[in-house]
């Protein structure tokens, strides 16, 4: 009877809360199954517009839109849309937008039928119901039917109709949501014209949130920074309308808008789009009473959004051309079978873009049919399937994987692929739940992180994705991995595997939270599985398990590592509440470890320049922290970051790492990295690398224990016996056992990747031998003896590296699509031999390599208007190609002989090349630019006449360049005009096969012989050089010849170095006639008391003195006295010279006199002199000091400098 009492009285209770709860609740917020907005319509006693019921009010809509990179030039891409729509109002709140007719009268699209009748049947198929609030679209309605594109276009006409002025005679400031976003708006009365209002609306799309979006393949996070209506866009954009309104009705809209992209974006110049489009009221008639009942019968409402732009794509719901994604393939067979072509990337480009939109079995067709079309289709098809990013290629390749018919590697690249497919259906979890019933051996954890990823994404865009059949499922099997928790070795890894994928997943069962509870607190559990465990949790919701955490981190009796790993995660989602907990918890704490950790992240999330840190900056802002956790960062966990952000630009870097020790370790356990930047709003993660270490300790105790190599014990040896401890004493106290050391376990290593926040990679090494043989894998040395043990490396691929796409709507519902596509063919040959065992025992080396690199890349840059149907749209086509080929032999004996055989296969050789193209779109056409610069440079030049001479070879260069001179205000170089620069090396010999390198050494008594060698052997022309050096030890005399084919060079030097003779000989011979001849001498002869010198200069050129140098000067010295006697003789072509002399030299006096007697050649027979005499002399005496001097200069050439003087 009690219990019957008490739940009387709970459902007493529950009925009457329910019947207050729903008569507080406002009467707007209900909705009825068949009305468009709320229930209730709010009518005004003065309303600012008033539209009549049962009135049919139709309307002319015409838009213009051009694409151009010059706005000043004619070349741009036009979209012309005329359409006529009505609105019908059911009531005062709500209406219908109904299209009649709909005519693209320009624009840009495919195939080449006029698309204008399916772009009417399209827009004219369904009514778009909407709830209008006196000037205000508060709800839209859109048939289940439409596309949603239709819907987004009709989105775009009522958001130019809606005006949310508080009165139509006031200006008014505010936020208004409508196609362009979340954006500050504002209204102005501009005019008054009988009974007609003019009001001006303009929109600051700079402000505008919850509208643009950045598609790739990378995971962003979006976030809004210093003002909620403020986010980075790339595009300098303008957006105006004026509204006419007469008798509460509106008559006429015409707005305009302009986009320009920002980085070239200067003055007038740069990729630029404009629109301008004009609403205007043709008539209003009255509805029959058919159209009355069809309004009425439109049934019930299945969806209800705003005047958001919806960025769902139609993407999956478009046919492709099956035969031409055939055809493409067949294009890459022929261009990948006979020489590299540098048209195979760009074909590679149009295969992603056309299959990337084939159904599933239509994709399924053209694998099977590749492998038909030619050797290589298949493997085309295999290098395309990752960069489709489509829910049917994910498909497919999840059933390639099933059957384990693929290379391993393959295998990695499509779970890697699927890792980030970022929009999966339904269908897509299905196809890959059958990958984790038949896992590939040696895959199993790659394909736990790459299905638990994919799960991740379908849950972030479906709601109550814990209720699909094929995501319980996967999330029972991840459920059943870490029951076995308990077990060890192999099985114990598939547990770490399991709660890394629960991690990625970011979906829990109350199962899985419980079994990660337990193991989190279960002490008998190795420590490393317990953080991991903690770590799963870092995508679950912020409330799942927050206080479970929290009260870990608070609990001091639990391991540091645990409680530290508990502290991160709760700081995820940062909260009042978390923040006072850890500020309580740390004025309490008493583990260093842990106080210095938190207290250093602390710090450091106060100064981020992180744009998503300013929110707990907010709560940190009045908290005071203790610094007493300032401890010595070389033995205590912290936390560090480094960051920057250029809010002007949208910029931003972070780089953020933890090092975590253990009280029982001086050796960190734990290294973690953390790298996100930030770009246009988007917060992109990077990568984050985590590293833990374990048992370590003894290895780093043997470089520094006893008689390590960097022991205290080594370096203070010689200082022992200064020491008071004796040797003796010390030995037997090293000879003691260390507790420290022997107690340490097994050395292990484990390493955990993120990329772009998915876990990619986990690896776990348990051993030292196991960790050496990872760590081998690295070794420079064993790469280069892997590669030259005469292994062939072949490689041939296509890829896309840069798959980007900006997405801004329009006002009239079009997007703006700016895409950025990069696809690269890489063609590499490399092969080596090396004979490392000659090497090593005789120094005798053979190396046998070929090189043949070569790779084509393909860039397409692009913005246009997509109208799904038609559109705009202009090009950037970048194209860059290099192709080369090298094979060589090197033969080495010692130091005696080298001998080199290159080899240039190819006739033509690309270095490098070059070539943009700017692209408009009109039409069906694709319409080429030729620049919007005059002054274009263009030329061709193959320069290096020697080069030819020499080698065969020609080096040329071909450019087409944009007149830089015209470039100040214009964009970037690349958007000016096109631009072409071509390098290429061409054989102009091509009887040329190999080019022969050798050097020779050989040595015999006395004698040694080492000669040089350049040969094009087998060539029709004689290209030799040869140079050759002989060295007589015994003689001295050295000879260097050198040879070509058209010249002999033959040098001889002799060289003599003894006491009495010291001379140079050098002789250089031209085919045969002496072209230099120098020779440089002194001998030294001993005469009467002293020596006689004879100095020698001989230079010659062509048999033709230049300079002769002879004669002798004497020195002796006796009794105290010295004398030099001098007499030389110099001549030259125009001139001859003649030096006597004679020098005295004693105790008390200096005399010399010299005469030089020359002659010049244009006056022969006239002799003239210079005579100089000096004469010192000290005849002082004990009484007196005396000097006498003697100085006179004669010259029979210039009597007027003859002078005489004397000192006494």
């Amino acid at each position: 009877m009690f219990w019957e009492q008490t739940c009387l009285k709970m459902i007493r209770q529950i009925f009457i809360w329910s019947q207050l709860a729903i008569s507080i609740v406002d009467s707007s917020y209900l909705h009825g199954a068949h009305i468009c907005g709320p229930l209730v319509c709010h009518d005004g006693d003065v309303n600012k517009f008033n539209f009549n019921i049962g009135v049919k009010y139709n309307y002319n809509y015409n838009l213009i839109v051009d694409t151009m990179f010059d706005v000043a030039s004619k070349n741009s891409s036009t979209l012309n849309i005329n359409i006529t729509f009505s609105l019908e109002f059911n009531s005062q709140c709500e209406a219908v937008l109904k299209i009649s007719d709909a005519v693209i009268l320009e624009g840009y699209y495919d195939s080449s039928e006029d698309p204008s009748l399916m772009f009417f049947e399209l827009l004219s198929a369904n009514p778009l119901r909407f709830y209008f609030d006196d000037g205000k679209i508060g709800e839209v309605c859109p048939h289940k039917n439409d596309s949603n594109w239709v819907v987004n276009f009709k989105k775009g006409i009522l958001s130019s109709l809606q005006n949310t002025m508080a009165r139509l005679d006031l200006g008014h400031y505010l936020v208004e949501t409508d196609i362009n976003g979340k954006c500050i708006t504002e209204y102005k009365l501009k005019e008054v014209k009988g009974t007609s209002l003019i009001l001006s609306k303009v929109k600051d799309i700079f402000s505008c949130t919850d509208r643009a979006q950045l598609n790739s393949f990378i995971p962003t996070s979006n976030y809004v920074f210093q003002n909620r209506n403020h986010k980075w866009t790339p595009l300098e954009s303008n957006h105006s309308c004026v509204q006419y309104v007469d008798h509460k009705v509106v008559m006429k809209v015409v707005c305009q808008e302009r986009h320009s992209f920002l980085p070239i974006y200067n003055q007038k110049d740069g990729a630029t789009t404009m629109l301008r489009y004009e609403i205007e009221l043709i008539d209003e008639e009255s509805l029959a009473s058919y159209e009355i009942e069809e309004n009425k019968e439109l049934g019930s409402v299945t969806q209800r959004e705003s005047l958001l732009y919806n960025h769902k794509s139609n993407f999956e719901t478009v046919g492709g051309e099956l035969e031409e994604s055939t055809k493409l393939i067949t294009s890459l067979c022929h261009l990948n079978s006979e020489e590299f072509q540098p048209d195979s990337a760009e074909v590679f480009n149009k295969l992603i873009h056309q299959a990337r939109y084939l159904p599933y079995l239509s994709l399924v067709e053209l694998f099977n049919r590749s492998d038909t079309l030619c050797a290589s289709g298949r493997k085309h098809m295999l290098d395309a399937l990752p960069h489709l990013r489509s829910s049917a290629a994910v498909s497919l390749m999840a059933e390639l994987l099933v059957h384990n018919t693929l290379p391993l590697s393959i295998a990695k690249e499509f779970l890697f692929t699927i890792s980030f497919h970022s929009r999966p259906h339904e269908s897509t979890i299905s196809s890959v739940n059958a990958l984790l019933l038949n896992p590939i051996k040696g895959l199993e954890s790659n394909i736990l992180l790459a299905i638990s990823s994919l799960v991740h994404f379908f849950c972030k865009f479906s709601p109550n994705c814990e209720k699909n059949h094929d995501v319980i499922q996967i999330l029972r099997h991840f459920e059943k991995i870490i029951e076995n928790r308990y077990q060890y070795g192999e099985e114990l890894q598939k547990v770490m595997y399991g709660l890394k994928a629960i991690g990625n997943a970011g979906v829990y069962t109350p199962g899985i939270l419980s079994k990660l509870q337990e193991c989190i607190q279960n002490p008998g559990l190795p420590l490393d599985l317990q953080v991991v465990a903690i770590e799963a949790q870092r995508r679950f919701p912020c409330e799942v398990g927050r206080e479970f955490l929290l009260n870990l981190f608070i609990n001091q009796t639990y391991n540091s590592q645990l409680r530290i790993s508990a502290y991160l995660q709760i700081m995820r989602c940062p909260s009042y509440y978390v923040i006072t907990g850890v500020k309580k918890a740390l004025e309490k704490e008493e583990v260093n470890q842990v106080g210095s950790f938190v207290w250093s992240h602390l710090q450091n999330q106060k100064k981020s320049s992180m744009p998503s840190r300013i929110e707990i900056q907010a709560m940190l802002q009045d908290q005071e922290l203790k610094k007493k956790f300032d401890n010595d960062f070389r033995q205590f966990s912290r936390n560090y970051e480094q960051s920057f952000y250029l809010n002007d630009y949208g910029l931003g870097g972070f780089v953020e790492y933890n090092i975590i020790f253990s009280h029982v370790s001086y050796i960190p356990v734990t290294i973690n990295a953390n790298i996100s930047v930030s770009v246009f709003g988007e917060l992109v993660n990077i990568a984050e690398v985590t590293i833990n270490i374990q048992g370590f300790e003894y290895y780093m105790e043997k470089l520094f224990w006893n008689s390590g190599i960097f022991s205290k014990a080594s370096i203070d040896k010689i200082l022992r016996l200064f020491r008071s401890v004796t040797t003796n004493l010390k030995e037997q106290v090293d000879r003691l056992p260390n507790p420290v050391i022997e107690n340490f376990i097994n050395p292990k290593v484990s390493m955990s990747l993120k990329l772009f926040g998915n876990e990619v990679k986990y690896v776990e090494k348990i051993g030292i031998e196991n960790v050496n043989s990872a760590f081998n894998i690295l070794n420079p040395l064993t790469i280069v003896k892997s590669f030259l043990s005469g292994q062939e490396l072949d490689v041939v691929r296509s890829f896309m590296f840069i798959d980007v796409r900006y997405v801004a709507p329009l006002s009239i519902g079009f997007p703006l699509v700016m895409d950025a596509v990069g696809t690269t063919t890489v063609k590499f040959n490399l092969a080596g031999f090396f004979n490392i065992t000659a090497f090593t025992t005789d120094g005798h080396l053979n190396i046998d390599a070929k090189l043949k690199p070569s790779m084509a890349m393909n860039t397409l840059g692009s913005m246009g208007v997509d109208a799904f149907l038609a559109g705009t749209s202009i090009k950037l086509h970048n194209k860059l190609f290099t192709s080369t080929a090298l094979e060589g032999k090197l033969n080495m004996k010692g130091y005696k002989l080298l001998t080199l055989m290159l080899d240039l296969p190819m006739k033509k050789s690309e270095i490098f090349s070059m070539e943009n193209q700017l692209e408009v779109m009109n039409g069906t056409e694709i319409i080429p630019l030729s620049g919007i610069t005059p002054g274009i440079l263009e030329d061709h030049v193959c320069n290096f006449p020697l080069l030819d001479d020499v080698l065969g070879l020609q080096l040329c260069t071909q450019y087409l360049l944009p007149n830089s001179t015209m470039l100040l205000e214009s964009p970037m170089l690349i958007f000016t005009s096109p631009i072409k620069v071509r390098i290429f090396l061409d054989k102009s010999d091509p009887s040329i096969k190999k080019y022969k390198f050798e050097y020779k050494m050989v040595e015999l008594e006395n004698k040694t012989l080492i000669s040089v060698e350049f040969d094009t052997p087998e060539a029709t022309v004689e290209r030799s050089l040869k140079a050759a050096v002989f060295m007589d030890n015994s003689s001295q005399n050295y000879s260097l010849i050198f040879q070509s084919a058209i010249n002999q060079i033959k040098a001889e030097g002799k060289y003599l170095n003894t006491p009495q003779d010291k001379s140079l000989h050098f002789v250089l011979d031209i085919n045969g006639q002496k072209h230099i001849d120098i020779a440089l001498g002194l001998k030294k002869m001993e005469v009467k008391h002293g020596y006689m010198y004879e100095p020698k200069l001989l230079f010659q050129i062509n048999n033709k003195r230049v300079a002769d140098l002879s004669g002798f000067y004497k020195w002796v010295e006796k009794s105290n006295v010295s004398q030099c006697e001098v007499n030389l003789s110099f001549k030259t072509n125009r001139f001859v010279a003649n030096i006597n002399g004679y020098v005295s030299i004693n105790d008390v006096s200096i005399y010399t006199i010299m005469k030089t007697e020359y002659q010049f050649e244009e006056k022969k027979g006239e002799t003239n002199y210079l005579r100089v005499e000096l004469n010192l002399a000290n005849r002082s005496n004990l009484h007196m000091d005396k000097y006498m001097g003697l100085f006179s200069i004669i010259s029979s050439a210039y009597p007027q400098i003859n002078c005489g003087s004397s000192v006494n």
